[in-house]
């Protein structure tokens, strides 16, 4: 996965590069056609970096504000899953148990389990 990456952002390095130098070389020959193809290419990359900038911001701040609701979310889960075990005993030796929310089974209402 590192080296999956790795040449990624070098690519993307190197194409900015590669840009970057050719269109210096390309006003330098073309001025009269073009007088203004570096100035417009860094006005353009700046804008691009600005959108990637702005896209990484809300991307991490969506990833924290998911990441706490998927906490919370776990937290109630789990309480809730304590409360259902500790209504299922039923005193006497005999304990009923309560299939979870992600059971495929459905509950047998009545039958409870001796306690070993």
């Amino acid at each position: 996965e590192m080296l999956h990456k790795g040449t990624g952002w070098t690519a993307i390095a190197l194409a900015f590069a590669a840009i970057s130098f050719g269109i210096s070389i390309f006003s330098d020959q073309e001025r009269a056609a073009f007088p203004d193809a570096e100035v417009q290419l860094w006005a353009a990359f700046g804008i691009a970096l600005g959108l990637l900038g702005m896209l990484a911001v809300v991307g991490l701040v969506d990833s924290a504000l998911s990441s706490a609701s998927t906490q919370r979310t776990q937290r109630m889960v789990d309480k809730l899953r304590s409360a259902r075990k500790a209504k299922s005993s039923v005193p006497g030796g005999r304990v009923c148990t309560m299939p979870d929310a992600t059971s495929t089974t459905t509950p047998q209402l009545g039958k409870c389990a001796a306690a070993v």
